[in-house]
This record gives C-alpha cells, sequence and structure tokens, in this order.
C-alpha cells in the first residue's frame, strides 16, 4: 500500500517541479501524505524525478491556448492521466491527435512500459493469464471460469469517459479552470469565452472582475444576466459552459495502473476506474472506498452497477479524492447450467438462492435436483456435497465453494427420424403401433428420384444399453403393401435410412458402424462383416441378426454388372473367409456358391455370418489375384516349423490361374472349378502335379502324371503346397494375319497358317498390278518396330545427356559457328518427333522370281505395302531447299543435289549417302561419287547429314540424324500408299 501511495506521491511531485506544467498542484491530502514519508524517502522522490521533469517546461498562457484549440473544435479535454497531461504541456504531440476524449490514452501511470505484445492483447487474454496464475494459489476448484465484472474496465476505455456532449449534471458548481460562454445579443452583440481565474472570477468586458466561484450552472447563468441587465440597457445574455476544468484524483490500493490522474471535473468513481485500466484480480469490486480529506465519504458496489444498473452510490469526484480499491475477501465458483457461470465475490452472509440470482439465475436445461457444492474444509481437503434446490434455497454459502449445477437427460423422447435419400428428412412424433407405411406412402413426395427402391434399413436402439440393431425393407414394397408384413412397425427411436441409387451406403452407416466398434470386451470382435469383389458396394457392413450371404449381397447393392447391364460375378464360386481362435488371428477359407446363395435363400451355400466375416465374390472377367493375395499372405504367416502353407497352385489352360486356400476335401476336380474351369485350349489326356514333400534334412518334390479324364485322378484330394499344371494344346485359336497394301491386285489381310511365306501370301493376293514398284515394296514387323523404338529412345536420351554435359568451346575442339546452338535445338526437336517403323528390307523381286533364299516367313501382323512405279529421286537433308526430282539415269548424285540448290553450311560433304527405294542404304565410292555411273535408281533418296564435328561431344548425333532419316523415309512411303 504504501509502495502505491510513494509512487502516486512521487508523479505529483514530478509535476509540481516542472513549474506547474499543467496547473496541478499537490492537494493538502496529497501533501500530509508526502510529508509524512521518512526524510530519506522524501529526498529520494524528488531526487529521481527532479532531472526527469526539468525539461519539461509550460505556463498558463501556453495551457490556455491549448484549451482554445480544443475549443474551436467543440471538444471537452476529456480524462488523460497526468502524466500525458505533462507531455502535452511541453508541446509534444501525441499520436492520436489528441482531440476526442475516445481518442486519448487512458492508461495509468506505471513503474515500467508496457510491451507491444501486451499492447495486442485482448482484455479477456490478460484476464485469463492473470487468474491462471491466481487460481493456482487459490481454494477454488472446478471449471476455468474468468472472475465476474473484471473484464468491464479491463484495457482502453469504451464507456465513462466525458465527452464534449455530454451534459453538466445538476449540482455541479464552478470553480478555477472552467470556461464560461456569455453571448449577448441587443445593442451589444459578443461571443465571449472567460476562464474562471484561480481566485474564483472572471474578467467582464467593461464591467470588470467577477466572483463566479462555487455557483451551480443555474446560479452562474441568473447572476451573469442579472448584471448585464444592470450594467446594459436593452442587452440580453445567455450563458453556458465550456470547456470544464480538470481535476486530479489518487487511485491505490489493487488498481491495475495505480497513479495520480486527470479527469474532468464532473467524473465519478466508475469513470476513474474505467480510465485507470480497471482492477486487479486481487481487488475487490463490491467495497470500492471513496476517501476525501482522510475520511472514507462513500463506498461502491460495482455489483450494483452491472447487475442492477444501480449508480447512486458512484459518486462524483472532487480534485485531491483518493480512491482505494481494497483486496478481496471471499470468493465462490459457479458453474454448469446457469445463465453467468463465473467466479464471484461474496459481500456478506450469502444462501444457495442469492448466489443463483448472481450468477443470472439458472438456465433452461438445468436440473435442480442435481445441485452440487464442493466445499473446502479446514483439513485441506475437498468434500462434496449433493443439493436438491427446493429443499435447499437457504443453504449457507462458504468462502472457496465451488457450486454445480446439473443439467437434465436431454434426450428426445417419443420420435423417429428419417435419413439418407428424401425430401422429408428430419424427426418425427412416433405413436404406438405406427408403420413404416405413415411416412413412405408417396413415391414421388416422399422419396427422391434417385433413391434405392430395393433396399432401406431401419435401425433401432433396444434393450438396457440400447444396443443397435437393423432390420431390412424394401421401399418399392412398402409403397405397394401399406400394412402388410413388408411394412414394418416402427419402435420409439428408429432411424429410417434410405440410400442413393449408384452411391456407396458407408455414409449413413457410418455411426452405426462406429458404435458397432465401442464398448467390446478384451476378447469380443466387433459385430461386422465385411464384402469384397464383383458387388455394387463392397466395404464394411453391420451384422443383423440371423444375416447369411444372401442379405449381405443386398446390403453391398446386390452384384455388379458390366456395360450391357449383365452381371458379371461368378456365379459358380465364391469364398468366406472366417476369423477363428484368439482375437480372431486364424482364418478358415469356405466355399459357396453365389448362384445356390442368391436364388435358394434355404440352401447350404447361403451360410449364416459371423463377427469379422469377409465374403469375397470373384469377377468372372477379371483375375482372382487381387481378392486371394491378402488371404494368401495371411496363410503363409505364423507357420510351425516344418509345417507347410495350406496353399496349392494352379498353372496352364484354365480361366483362373493362381494361387487358392487349400480347403478341406479339395481334390483336382474341384481346385479345377476353383480356377473357372478347363479353357478350350487344355490338353485334358495329360497333366502333372507337384507335390512337395517335408524330410529332417530336406524337401522333396514328386512328379504325378494325371489324366483329366480318369475319375480316380479327377477325385485325388490335393495336400498343403500341391502345384497342378494343365497343358495347352499347341496352335488352338492361333489366328495369325498379315496385311498387303498398295499395288496388288487383292489387298486386305489374310489368315496364315504357322510356317507360310510372304511369297505365298502375294500369289493368294494374285499377285502384282501393272503399275506395281517392286523395288520401293516396304515391309514392316510389329517386333521390329518395338525393338528399334528402343534403340531410338536410348539413343535420343544419350544425344540430350551428351549435348547437357558438352562444352562447346572445350580445349581442342573447334570453335562453335554461328548458328550451332539453334542446330543443336532442332536435332532435338527432329529425335524428340522421331517414331519407329520397324521396316524389313526385302529384295521383292528376286523373291517373286523364286528365290527361295529371299523369302520371308510371315509373322502375325506382319505389313507389305507395294507402291506404285515411281519416276522420282528425292534428295533430303542440309540441302538448300529439300526436294523431288524427275530421274533421270544421266544425272549423278552431284547433279540431284546441285539441283536442290547444292550443300548448305552445315552439311558434312564426306558422309553422304542413299537410301535406296527397297530401304537399304548405300554409301558410294568415294572415288566416284560424283562421275556419271552414281547408282541412283527411280525411288531413291539422296542424303546429306548434318556436319555436327564442329560440336563438342557430339559423334553420337552423326548416328541418330541417320536413324532419324531413314525412319522418315519409311514413315512417308506407308503414309503415301495410305492416301
Amino acid at each position: 500500500m504504501i509502495r502505491h501511495y510513494m509512487k502516486a506521491i512521487a508523479i505529483a511531485l514530478a509535476l509540481v517541479t516542472a513549474q506547474q506544467a499543467y496547473a496541478l498542484s499537490l492537494t493538502p491530502e496529497q501533501q500530509r501524505q508526502l510529508e509524512a514519508l521518512p526524510d530519506s524517502q522524501r529526498q529520494q522522490l524528488m531526487e529521481q524525478y527532479r532531472q526527469a521533469t526539468s525539461s519539461s517546461a509550460g505556463s498558463e498562457t501556453q495551457q490556455a491556448e491549448d484549451q482554445g484549440k480544443q475549443n474551436e473544435r467543440g471538444k471537452q479535454p476529456g480524462v488523460i492521466p497526468l502524466a500525458e497531461a505533462q507531455a502535452q504541456s511541453s508541446g509534444q504531440s501525441r499520436e492520436t491527435g489528441g482531440g476526442a476524449p475516445d481518442e486519448q490514452t487512458v492508461s495509468g501511470v506505471q513503474e515500467g512500459e508496457k510491451t507491444s505484445g501486451e499492447d495486442e492483447k485482448t482484455a479477456e487474454d490478460i484476464l485469463r493469464e492473470e487468474y491462471k496464475e491466481w487460481r493456482q494459489a487459490s481454494s477454488l476448484s472446478g471449471d476455468d471460469l474468468l472472475p465476474f465484472g473484471y473484464e468491464m474496465f479491463a484495457g482502453q476505455p469504451t464507456s465513462f469517459v466525458a465527452s464534449g456532449d455530454a451534459p453538466v449534471p445538476v449540482g455541479y458548481r464552478v470553480g478555477p479552470g472552467d470556461e464560461v460562454r456569455i453571448l449577448l445579443t441587443g445593442r451589444e452583440n459578443q461571443d465571449l469565452t472567460l476562464t474562471i481565474d484561480r481566485s474564483g472570477t472572471i474578467q467582464l468586458p467593461k464591467i470588470g472582475p467577477v466572483s463566479v466561484h462555487g455557483k451551480t450552472l443555474e446560479e452562474l447563468r441568473s447572476y451573469i444576466q442579472g448584471i448585464v441587465k444592470e450594467k446594459f440597457i436593452g442587452v440580453e445574455s445567455f450563458v453556458s459552459l465550456g470547456e470544464l476544468r480538470s481535476i486530479s484524483v489518487f487511485l491505490t490500493g489493487e488498481s491495475r495502473n495505480p497513479g495520480v490522474y486527470s479527469v474532468s471535473a464532473f467524473s465519478t468513481i466508475s469513470q476513474a476506474l474505467s480510465v485507470s485500466g480497471g482492477i486487479e484480480l486481487s481487488g475487490s469490486l463490491r467495497n470500492i472506498q471513496l476517501i476525501r480529506d482522510g475520511k472514507v465519504v462513500s463506498q461502491f458496489d460495482l455489483y450494483d452497477l452491472m447487475l442492477a444498473g444501480d449508480r447512486s452510490a458512484d459518486t462524483q469526484l472532487k480534485s485531491g479524492d483518493v480512491i482505494f480499491v481494497p483486496a478481496i475477501e471471499d470468493r465462490i465458483a459457479v458453474t454448469g447450467a446457469v445463465v453467468r457461470p463465473g467466479v464471484y465475490e461474496l459481500e456478506g452472509p450469502n444462501s444457495l438462492q442469492d448466489i443463483l440470482k448472481l450468477a443470472g439465475g439458472l438456465r433452461a436445461e438445468a436440473d435442480p435436483g442435481k445441485i452440487q457444492v464442493s466445499r473446502l474444509r479446514p483439513d485441506s481437503k475437498r468434500t462434496l456435497i449433493d443439493l436438491e434446490l427446493k429443499n435447499a434455497g437457504d443453504f449457507n454459502i462458504l468462502q472457496g465453494d465451488t457450486i454445480r449445477i446439473g443439467k437434465i437427460h436431454d434426450r428426445l423422447r417419443g420420435a423417429v427420424e428419417i435419413r439418407g435419400s428424401s425430401p422429408i428428412t428430419g424427426q418425427y412424433e412416433w405413436r404406438q403401433g405406427m408403420r413404416l407405411s405413415r411416412f413412405l406412402n408417396n413415391r414421388n413426395d416422399h422419396l427422391d428420384d434417385d433413391t434405392d427402391l430395393n433396399f432401406g434399413l431401419i435401425a433401432s436402439r433396444t434393450g438396457e444399453n440400447y444396443d443397435v440393431t437393423l432390420r431390412r425393407f424394401s421401399p418399392k414394397d412398402v409403397l405397394a403393401n401399406p400394412g402388410s408384413q413388408a411394412d414394418p412397425i416402427l419402435k420409439e427411436r428408429d432411424s429410417i435410412l434410405l440410400f442413393e441409387e449408384g452411391e456407396s451406403r458407408l455414409g449413413l452407416l457410418e455411426p452405426i458402424i462406429g458404435s458397432f466398434r465401442e464398448d467390446l470386451g478384451a476378447e469380443e470382435l466387433p459385430p461386422l462383416v465385411s464384402i469384397d469383389g464383383a458387388v455394387r458396394y463392397a466395404g464394411t457392413y453391420p451384422l443383423l441378426e440371423d444375416h447369411t450371404i444372401n442379405d449381405m449381397i443386398h446390403f453391398a447393392g446386390g452384384l455388379a454388372r458390366d456395360g450391357q447391364s449383365l452381371i458379371s460375378a461368378d456365379l459358380e464360386f465364391g469364398l468366406l473367409i472366417r476369423r477363428q481362435g484368439d482375437f480372431g488371428r486364424q482364418i478358415n477359407p469356405i466355399p459357396y456358391r453365389p448362384v445356390s446363395a442368391l436364388n435358394q435363400p434355404h440352401s447350404e451355400d447361403n451360410l449364416s455370418l459371423q463377427e469379422l466375416d469377409r465374403i469375397l465374390v470373384f469377377n468372372r472377367n477379371d483375375s482372382r489375384s487381387d481378392l486371394l493375395q491378402p488371404v494368401i499372405e495371411e496363410l503363409r504367416e505364423d507357420l510351425l516349423p516344418g509345417q507347410l502353407a495350406p496353399i496349392i497352385s494352379i498353372t496352364g489352360a484354365v480361366k483362373y490361374p493362381g494361387s487358392y486356400p487349400l480347403l478341406p476335401g479339395t481334390s483336382v476336380k474341384k481346385l479345377i472349378g476353383y480356377a473357372g474351369g478347363l479353357t478350350n485350349a487344355s490338353y485334358a489326356l495329360e497333366a502333372e502335379l507337384i507335390r512337395q514333400s517335408l524330410t529332417q534334412q530336406r524337401a522333396e518334390s514328386e512328379l504325378i502324371k494325371l489324366s483329366l479324364k480318369t475319375p480316380e485322378d479327377q477325385s485325388l484330394e490335393l495336400a498343403p503346397t500341391d502345384r497342378i499344371h494343365i497343358k495347352r494344346l499347341p496352335d488352338l485359336n492361333l489366328q495369325q494375319t498379315v496385311t498387303l497394301q498398295g499395288e496388288v491386285n487383292f489387298p486386305g489381310s489374310y489368315t496364315i497358317r504357322r510356317g507360310e511365306t510372304l511369297s505365298q501370301v502375294v500369289e493368294r493376293a494374285g499377285g502384282l498390278t501393272d503399275y506395281a514398284y517392286a523395288k520401293g515394296a516396304v515391309f514392316t514387323r510389329e517386333r521390329l518396330r518395338e525393338q528399334e523404338q528402343k534403340r531410338l529412345d536410348e539413343a535420343q536420351r544419350r544425344l540430350r545427356r551428351d549435348i547437357s554435359t558438352s562444352r562447346t568451346d572445350a580445349p581442342g575442339e573447334e570453335s562453335t559457328i554461328e548458328g550451332d546452338e539453334e542446330t543443336v535445338v532442332r536435332v532435338l526437336e527432329d529425335i524428340g518427333e522421331a517414331q519407329a517403323v520397324g521396316r524389313l528390307v526385302i529384295d521383292l523381286p528376286e523373291l517373286l522370281a523364286g528365290e527361295t533364299s529371299r523369302d520371308v516367313r510371315l509373322q502375325d501382323g506382319d505389313t507389305l505395302a507395294i507402291p506404285e512405279i515411281s519416276q522420282a529421286v528425292t534428295v533430303m537433308g542440309e540441302v538448300q531447299f529439300a526436294t523431288s526430282h524427275l530421274h533421270d539415269p544421266s544425272l549423278s548424285i552431284k547433279d540431284y543435289i546441285n539441283r536442290s540448290g547444292g550443300l548448305a553450311f552445315q552439311a558434312d560433304e564426306s558422309r553422304i549417302y542413299v537410301i535406296k527405294a527397297d530401304g537399304s542404304v548405300t554409301v558410294p565410292d568415294q572415288s566416284r561419287w560424283f562421275g556419271s555411273t552414281d547408282p541412283v535408281e527411280p525411288g531413291d533418296t539422296v542424303v546429306v547429314p548434318l556436319n555436327l564435328s564442329q560440336l563438342s561431344s557430339m559423334e553420337l548425333a552423326k548416328d541418330v540424324s541417320q536413324i532419324i532419316y531413314q525412319v522418315a523415309l519409311g514413315a512417308a512411303a506407308v503414309q503415301g500408299l495410305k492416301d
């Protein structure tokens, strides 16, 4: 407490020392408090603030000018701390402009400055941090509640701040520093603004000093009007107050920012608390004391203001007043179903009813019969007291009690719910004997267009533990036969689930599946079943009572269908994977026939289901390995030493080769059935069985010959790891075709026999036409195309790598000429566009002439394209203008190149070559390159490669460029025939 007084007195001292910067002085009460301090402390305070305030200068004239500026804006000075008044008087500008009271800083004088992080915190954040620390030393228990009322004054002021528009309180008496405005009209027209000086007088022009100190506004108005009427004839006066004086008050005790504050002369206790930033959590809100001239003149209970709006004790302040906030004594906590849960301050004896009134009363869901009081006993142990409000309204509440108000069990009763694909989803009243047709009796009004009409569920909660049970129904049957057995009777709290056609059903079922997984014992398995494979909505579903495979397939939307709406499931073989043993760690595969389970619900194939069963429905068009692989892997786990995995395999001419679980009593015939049966290419006279056995030293294999037509072999029972291979008939269903295009008498696709040659097929096609150019025939093969494409791709990757790692100015290399970079880019583009053709060079004229060594043994997919007689010679590559020329036997290679404009700048003259019409490549002898005997024939192509020797690490590009030209030529020839 002394620390707060010392700080407040020191600040006031600093202001007085600064030549009365804001026209403030210590009041007699403050002076007495200062003199009561020891000499050493008083001297220390004066020395501490002497230098800090020596530079602050001001005068009453400067103060009047500042007030005049505010007067022009029509604003009151508002409420500001003394420290800020000092800064204003020394000419320091404020960030906010300082005009309106709402914009002025309201924090009190503190020992240290707040950080920016603290300034950004909200009042609630600050209170929560403080309360968390305070609570650790508190006796309260219960929820993390905030003390009531402290946030009202915390942080920046948002209320209780005086403004220029506020009316002057009744009974306010003017004094030094107040402005009096006098408007004279009539023979004299003047607008006077006069400030009351320290002697309590104002200077009226032509009249002189007039004493007005201590008068109320009404008294002042009557007094001045009387003087004006007496001194001036024909002059009317109108009197009002302008800027009012500021007064200094102390805030001490448990204030958040104790100190001396400059406030408006008609401010009250609550306004001063607001500008000071509020009250510490350790301070009392119910016993705030106003001390004037050393006596307590008022005690203010903030709860009266906050809970009842009562400001009768909110006394108006006078200069020199001290607002003292004592420490809080008693607190209790109220939590649960009340309007205002929080921590409240006690004032005198309080009953339970009083405390509930403080907390705003009970909420609608509160249970008056479920009230608990947690009380700290003198032995530092807590005890719990259960109360009922009707019998304990007068129960006395003590310091540290925590009161918890319970809630009623808010569960909706007497209702049913509709969920899913329906326009009438929601909750409805339930009545005894109500049937589902009460809600589903009109297709258009009660069901969506895409509702699944064949399947719906009713989820009921029954038994003492409200366990979930499911019933299945058909919306179509409910609409067609209301009141029948197909129209189920509803129970209270039923949920009717309607599913959308074509959408997964797991969305509506997710809460039910979650409830099935809850509250299980250590050895209990969740009542869930999964179904995978050729069904419409595979997934995990709740297990219904007496659930069978038939029910589960319908649960999953039925069997899947292909694009033609045909059932794509294998109707002859399916598997049920059942879990057994401790925690379901062992699996037991059980076969079933889906067709029997669906069409004959009472057959043995329609197996009853258990917890965690997994139903596999295989697709007759796909491999079964995807569904069986998890089962196979699990069967291979946890094997004992010397134990073989219960897995068998079948390969060869069956529809679905692969590995299968070894089921009890599985024979060779049954395994073939599991695999979809034999194909028409199977060799039924002989099959092979590889059987493995373990000895103490090693594993041994045995080969067993089987005849699939022998009943004894068909009924042979299989053992773990047995492998059966069904032999395939050679060449059965082998359909191979070749295609003849171009100049043949009967072009088209021809089915060939194994070993048939090209000459034989050409003969079957009627031979060549009179316009055929046999030398230019293009023969392509798919297998060669694939191989060439791989080599071309590899060459492309190597070339790109060499280009990216090469340096054109490497030592020993020639300097790069202009345009090399563009050339490299063009080569890479050509490489990226090149696609292999798969051309096989043949000599068709000799082949047709009967040269058997030249004949080609055909393969499936071969193509022969025979062009029309050609008269052109094509020049490609690095020439000025690549084009084709009419064949002239007298022209040489050089002549054709010259006719194309000659060699280009980057041509590689030493590597020119000719691609013949049949696809072969010739490099003319250098000794006769440009002689008259150069072998250029119709359909030939002269290729002038790109000279890449000037580019470093580019030797590979020379080979690649040749590949590109060959590929382009072959592709052009084939495309020409198609056009």
